[in-house]
């Protein structure tokens, strides 16, 4: 009997201790990620619209500098095509086409 009271007088974290912290972290945890990534997300959105602020601003001095409009655009700039333009009836993958003369 005098062994068990001396083992019993040791300190240490008993199971049910530490399990009920592991639960109060994984708690904390799932709180918490969703907030880290829509507050990613903000950040991403923000520095994006800076982005064009900043864009914006460039060509509106250009245009000041060079006596021209707000909406002209700087240098020989054009638009590049990638892609072959598809100019037909919109046809979605799985539904019908909703154009009359396409049949």
């Amino acid at each position: 009997m005098k062994s068990l009271i001396t083992f019993r007088n040791k300190r240490g974290f008993t199971l049910v201790e530490i399990m009920i912290v592991v639960a109060i972290i994984g708690l904390l945890a799932a709180i918490a990620i969703p907030n880290f990534v829509k507050a990613r997300a903000a950040s991403q959105k923000n520095a994006c619209i800076a982005n064009l602020k900043q864009i914006d601003g460039a060509k509106a001095t250009w245009a000041l500098e060079q006596k021209k409009n707000n909406s002209d655009h700087p240098g020989h700039w054009r638009p590049l095509r990638r892609y072959p333009v598809y100019s037909g009836p919109a046809i979605l993958p799985g539904r019908r086409n909703l154009h009359p003369e396409s049949g």
